[in-house]
């Protein structure tokens, strides 16, 4: 009996963690749409801007930073996607059986296969979340630069 609720705990664990490296998916996917709609957006805005108001405009340079650590994010958010996308364990628990072949239960042997693999999934979990939380951060300066360079440029504030 106690092996049917850790077999079922263990099982709903794996698919926790599936859920979880989905979710991040997601969350890499909103973090690259929104950071490019931002640039899409600034990009506007300075293109139409003169080319005489882009050059003698002391906080143009500012401007492009902005949009240059928006792209950073953008670069982040494509990175989790494209690297931990690829890497996503296979839950094949055949490979384990001779890792832990002295047991003679075969649903064991699984057991032990999903420990094994949700223990991948979590790695990779934690990996994704670091990057994403890094790309969060570089969104929301490259936002926060951006806007106050917005400002600075079309003389709405002054320093």
């Amino acid at each position: 009996m106690t092996d049917d609720i850790a077999y079922d705990l263990t099982i709903k664990r794996y698919d926790q963690e599936f859920s979880r490296y989905q979710h991040l998916d997601g969350k890499a996917g909103t973090q690259i749409g929104f950071s490019g709609v931002i640039i899409a957006i600034l990009s506007f805005v300075i293109g139409s801007m003169d080319y005489e108001q882009i050059i003698q405009n002391e906080y143009t340079e500012l401007f492009g930073w902005g949009i240059g650590i928006l792209l950073i994010s953008v670069s982040i958010g494509i990175g989790v996607l494209t690297k931990f996308g690829k890497t996503l364990p296979v839950f094949m628990p055949e490979k384990f059986f001779d890792k832990y072949d002295k047991l003679d239960d075969k649903r064991e042997q699984a057991l032990y296969a999903y420990f094994d693999l949700i223990a991948d999934i979590e790695e990779a979990n934690n990996r994704k979340a670091k990057l994403l939380y890094a790309g969060n951060v570089f969104t929301l300066l490259g936002l926060g630069i951006s806007f106050i360079s917005f400002l600075l440029v079309f003389g709405i504030i002054a320093i």
